[in-house]
């Protein structure tokens, strides 16, 4: 618990810069991170044409980590995982979406799954200490944007990031 006080505390101390970043490269970098995984579980990782946004390429890609990483964890078992990664141009903002077929969460729990130390099931049920989204939402607010949810019980899960800042003009999205 002393590792994972110190790296949300790190969010902030330990940033870097907010410079342009290549989103397909960091999400290549992620899905190549999950890859032993994502094969154990027999998940689908499909990511669209992604934007260069502002940002911390470091800080960006534990985002998306902590999301599939999240997916890969809370899935169905009675169904293969398909995990989905989008983005769409919104004003002058990038929003990212991170979709998912899993077990998906109570309306109620919402606002409680991105409290530092909160869980919703049991460590014999599921592994990890319930910091995950609380870094990912830190991040994204340093960043200037959003984390929240939609999400269906039983049918899956929408993780929407909004990482403010300048979208370089060549940036294609799908």
């Amino acid at each position: 618990m002393l590792q994972d006080l110190l790296a949300f505390a790190r969010v902030t101390s330990g940033a870097g810069a907010l410079v342009a970043v290549d989103m397909n490269t960091v999400l290549a970098q992620v899905v190549q991170d999950l890859h032993a995984q994502t094969q154990q579980t027999g998940a689908a990782i499909s990511v669209g044409g992604l934007p260069r946004v502002r940002g911390d390429a470091s800080q960006l890609r534990q985002v998306f980590q902590n999301l599939i990483g999240n997916a890969l964890k809370f899935r169905d078992p009675q169904r293969p995982s398909i995990i989905r990664v989008e983005a769409v141009l919104d004003g002058a903002n990038v929003r990212f979406s991170v979709r998912n077929n899993g077990i998906g969460i109570e309306p109620e729990f919402f606002g409680r799954i991105f409290t530092i130390f909160q869980r919703l099931h049991g460590r014999e049920e599921y592994e990890g200490n319930g910091i995950g989204l609380s870094i990912t939402r830190k991040i994204a607010g340093r960043h200037g944007g959003e984390v929240w949810l939609d999400s269906t019980p039983g049918a899956g899960s929408t993780f929407l990031t909004l990482p403010a800042g300048e979208v370089s003009a060549d940036s294609a999205l799908v």
